[in-house]
């Protein structure tokens, strides 16, 4: 019988990366998207063929819309081995120029996401099968090098989350996160390509972050490392040693 992994942020860069390796080891794949039906739908159709895969609408800022998700996917899979906490928003106005909508938008994205669907993954977790929650962090935890500082502040604090949830609920979830480094995305198609590059000089591995290698660690940290919790991994290529 296959595992049920829930993606939130699905339909993106990161997310589809994600969905399309678990589905090629024997997940069914759940994805969620806001604004993207389009490509959501474009991700279900590249998944292995042979699990049993779905989308969903939700708002990731409303605990009520991710309580119902979490509801509607129980009634339909009975289960949930592993949610990835993967949507996220960010911008890159400057500092003065950040609106109380902007920061609002940036926090709820960020922050409150992760801890609602942490919260409702956790209370339907039992001790019987082994559930993990992966949080999608940042490298600038670390460089401190990103769109914009409450984005920075807020992955922070996704990092902290990671710990907490671990050391409460370890005793029947593994959480761990990944922090990413700059990766060419739905999120940063924006940035100038001088920005990729000044990443690419500062990475002694020469090449910027890959959507693949996320997944890649993703997978591992799930399948490969059955004894680590509340843990952050860095995945840049060692970016972050220039910070």
């Amino acid at each position: 019988m296959n595992k049920v992994a829930l993606i939130t942020g699905g339909s993106g860069t990161i997310g589809s990366s994600i969905a399309n390796l678990l589905s090629k080891n024997n997940y069914d794949i759940i994805i969620t998207y806001h604004n993207s039906k389009s490509k959501a739908q474009q991700v279900l159709s590249n998944l292995d063929n042979t699990g049993n895969h779905s989308m969903y609408h939700v708002d990731i800022c409303n605990s009520d819309s991710i309580k119902q998700l979490f509801e509607t996917v129980y009634k339909k899979y009975k289960k949930i081995n592993l949610l990835v906490n993967n949507a996220a928003y960010t911008t890159n106005k400057d500092l003065f120029d950040l609106t109380d909508n902007d920061i609002d938008s940036v926090v709820d994205s960020n922050i409150k996401n992760v801890f609602y669907s942490s919260r409702e993954f956790v209370k339907r977790s039992i001790k019987d099968d082994e559930y993990n929650i992966i949080n999608i962090g940042s490298n600038s935890t670390h460089t401190l090098n990103a769109s914009n500082i409450i984005y920075i502040a807020c992955k922070a604090g996704v990092e902290n989350l990671t710990k907490t949830f671990a050391k409460q609920f370890g005793h029947i979830v593994r959480v761990n996160c990944v922090l990413p480094g700059l990766v060419k995305s739905n999120i940063t198609n924006s940035s100038p390509d001088s920005r990729f590059e000044q990443v690419k000089n500062k990475t002694p591995m020469n090449r910027i972050c890959t959507p693949e290698d996320i997944a890649c660690s993703v997978f591992a940290l799930v399948e490969n490392t059955k004894f680590v919790n509340g843990q952050s991994l860095v995945v840049d290529g060692g970016r972050n040693l220039y910070a």
